[in-house]
């Protein structure tokens, strides 16, 4: 009898986000995450923009920097709502936004290899890019981007942007639907 309560106890302590997902608020953590993914999509693109109007000889690597944060986080997208849908104890919709999904790399190569699995295609495409040699110019662009931070003037309307959108994004609240 104790260890049923205790299993209970357990459950029910450990499921605060599993909880709060229901058909009325499913679509506004869908949207939620898909505005994160958004505002993050665009602050890397506004990030490389200035780098490249900077330094016009990183455009291909920017090109390809981009192309993986795209494959990134269109997995990420598509991992949430699978989750969401599937498994939401495996969120932490109590977290601020950025931090409702934690996918391990272990589970990305898991889901690659199962033909059986719906995220399939997408998590062979992120394993290939996390698994893939860098860019050449990689370190040179990291260098480029650890440069801007360091002078914000230079981010400064991208930056504000970037934090105006995602303080909006945090006031918001699906649990309560």
């Amino acid at each position: 009898m104790k260890s049923n309560a205790l299993i209970v106890g357990l459950l029910l302590c450990s499921s605060p986000a599993f909880s709060n997902v229901t058909e009325n608020n499913m679509a506004c953590y869908q949207s939620a995450y898909a505005e994160y993914v958004d505002i993050s999509l665009d602050w890397y693109q506004d990030l490389l923009d200035i780098a490249v109007t900077n330094e016009p000889e990183m455009k291909d690597v920017a090109d390809w920097f981009m192309a993986g944060r795209e494959t990134h986080f269109g997995f990420n997208q598509a991992a949430f709502n699978w989750y969401l849908e599937n498994e939401p104890q495996h969120l932490q919709l109590n977290l601020p936004v950025e931090s409702w999904l934690a996918v391990e790399q272990a589970e990305v190569r898991t889901m690659a290899q199962d033909a059986q699995h719906p995220l399939q295609a997408q998590a062979q495409a992120l394993y290939a890019l996390r698994q893939g040699a860098p860019h050449p110019q990689n370190y040179a662009l990291r260098s480029t981007f650890a440069d801007l931070l360091s002078h914000p003037q230079q981010i400064d309307v991208p930056l504000n942007n970037y934090n105006q959108r995602m303080d909006a994004l945090l006031n918001k609240s699906c649990a309560t639907l």
